[in-house]
């Protein structure tokens, strides 16, 4: 097991929906060390990192940050002709 340190006051939203999802994982160590009161250090799975990980407070779990997904465009421009030169 490791350590994450999680900051309560930096939320992570959903990319697609901007839906706030958790908090920072700021960083993972073997050894915690002294950190500002608003900082936290939670037991994790040795998997979480802080780049693709974030820390759900609700249920108080560590989840894998969704993929940014892009929008399909319903309408795409269609052209009517030609454009002479």
């Amino acid at each position: 097991m490791k350590n994450a340190l999680i900051n309560l006051n930096e939320k992570i939203f959903n990319p697609n929906t901007g839906e706030e999802i958790g908090a920072r994982v700021c960083d993972v160590e073997n050894t915690p060390f002294e950190v500002h009161p608003s900082l936290l250090w939670i037991q994790c799975d040795d998997s979480v990192n802080p780049d693709d990980w974030y820390y759900d407070p609700n249920s108080k779990t560590f989840k894998k940050k969704p993929e940014w997904i892009p929008p399909v465009a319903d309408n795409q421009p269609t052209s009517s002709g030609t454009n002479p030169l």
